[in-house]
Order: C-alpha cells, then structure tokens, then sequence
C-alpha cells in the first residue's frame, strides 16, 4: 500500500550470501513543512503538499530515519554501517542537510553508538513511567 509514495533511494536493504534479508534501512523526506503549509488537512489540496514533499528530487535539507533493523544473528557485525554509506551518497545527491532519527531509549546503547561519530543535538526526550494501580 505504502510503495508507491517510497523513494527507493532511501530504502536498503542487505542480503548474505545465500540470499537471505539480514537487514533492512529505511528513511523519508521530512514532511513536516508540508504539513504546516495544508495545516495538517489532506483534502482538498493538502495530499499535493504531502506528496510534493515525499517526492522531492532535491535541495531536501531535512530527513528522517525511520527503521533500522538487523537479524539478531549479524548484529554488531558492522551491517548498520552499510546503510550509512549506502544512505550517505543519496544524502548529497538530494541535498539533505540534517537527519533526525525515530525514538531511541536513552538505554540503547547499540543504537546510540551509530552516531557517535556525527554532530549531533538531543532536542527531543521521551519517557515512560510506569505506577501500579492498586
């Protein structure tokens, strides 16, 4: 249902020798521009806003990334590098100057390391608290 607004620029996907699906990258244009310019509204014009954003072939500037996952069996075997130098080349070709990530639990060690070697700003926190209800 989703292919057809993809950019498969942004989709990697890494397969072993046997032909197998190890990992799978996937990433999208930041539509929050287009969101503010239909105000959040896709009828009656607003989906052209949206999808002229999910399309755009240059001068992109923001990114997110959405998904990165390895089988358990090939992680912290260097597979999440192959997305970023796959990534890293569509980023200059569209022009895209900041990437944002999805959530990642302050915990999550694995995840954080991915970026140690990027500029980088935390300016979002979320939290989840749990209390018994008695």
């Amino acid at each position: 249902m989703y292919f057809p607004l993809l950019n498969f620029d942004f989709v990697t996907i890494v397969i072993n020798e046997l032909n197998e699906i190890v990992g799978v990258g996937l990433g999208m244009p930041d539509i929050s521009d287009a969101l503010r310019k239909c105000k959040g509204r896709l009828f009656l014009f607003g989906w052209y806003h949206i999808l002229k954003a999910l399309k755009a072939k240059k001068n992109m500037m923001y990114f997110d990334m959405l998904l990165i996952a390895v089988r358990p069996d090939y992680q912290n075997k260097g597979i999440n590098a192959l997305f970023f130098y796959d990534s890293a080349k569509h980023f200059v070709k569209y022009g895209v100057k900041y990437a944002e990530t999805t959530s990642i639990l302050e915990t999550n060690n694995k995840s954080l390391a991915n970026f140690e070697e990027y500029e980088k700003i935390q300016h979002k926190r979320r939290r989840a608290y749990l209390k018994p209800i008695a």
